[in-house]
C-alpha cells in the first residue's frame, strides 16, 4: 500500500549543483539509498533524521525528479498555477511514502521540507481536505490556497508548521 505524496514544483530543471545537494541529503539522512540514474531514488529514512520521535523503524520513500506535475495548461491554454506561485513550473520533485501510517504523513512533509531546503528553490503543493484551507492559510510559509480543488502551496516552513499541527494529516 502506498502512502501520501507531496510535490515540489520548480521553475527550471535542477542544476547539477542542486541535484548533488539533493543526492547528499538523501544519502546522509537514509539508512539505504538506491540511486536509479540520478532522477529517482529509493530511500529509507529513520524518523530521527527528520526530527520525529517514533519507535518505528526507517520509513521507505520514492523520491523522483522529473517534469512538472502542474505545469500544464487547461483547455483554453491558461496556466492558473503560475499566478498563485509566481512562476510557470517546468520540473518537479515528487516525494512518495510507501506506507500510510500517521508517522508516514509527518515524515513525508518533513522530508519534502528538507528537499526544498537542499535544492534551494521551488514551491511545495499539497491537496487538502475540503474545508481545511482556512486552517492552513495562516501558517508560516503559505504562498496560496485554493478551494476548488482544495490545495495549499508553500515553502519548507509551511510544511514544517503544518506537520506540527495536532490534527495534521496529508490527503492520500
Amino acid at each position: 500500500m502506498t502512502g501520501p505524496v507531496l510535490v515540489v514544483e520548480l521553475p527550471r530543471a535542477l542544476s547539477q549543483a542542486a541535484l548533488s545537494r539533493l543526492h547528499v541529503l538523501l544519502l546522509s539522512s537514509s539508512t539505504c539509498c538506491e540511486d536509479h540514474g540520478g532522477a529517482t531514488f529509493d530511500v529509507s529514512v529513520p524518523g530521527g533524521a527528520l526530527g520525529i520521535r517514533s519507535g518505528e523503524g526507517p520509513r521507505p520513500f520514492l523520491v523522483g525528479v522529473g517534469d512538472s506535475v502542474l505545469g500544464t495548461t487547461d483547455d483554453d491554454g491558461e496556466m492558473h498555477v503560475a499566478g498563485l506561485i509566481g512562476f510557470v513550473p517546468t520540473h518537479s520533485i515528487t516525494v512518495s511514502a510507501m506506507f500510510n501510517d500517521a508517522v508516514d504523513h509527518t515524515a513525508t512533509a518533513l522530508l519534502t521540507a528538507a528537499v526544498l531546503d537542499a535544492v534551494g528553490e521551488g514551491v511545495a503543493w499539497a491537496e487538502l481536505r475540503y474545508g481545511q484551507e482556512s486552517s492552513v492559510a495562516g501558517l508560516e510559509g503559505v504562498i496560496a490556497t485554493t478551494t476548488e480543488p482544495p490545495m495549499a502551496y508553500g515553502s519548507a516552513g509551511f510544511l514544517r508548521a503544518w506537520a506540527a499541527q495536532p490534527a495534521f494529516r496529508l490527503v492520500k
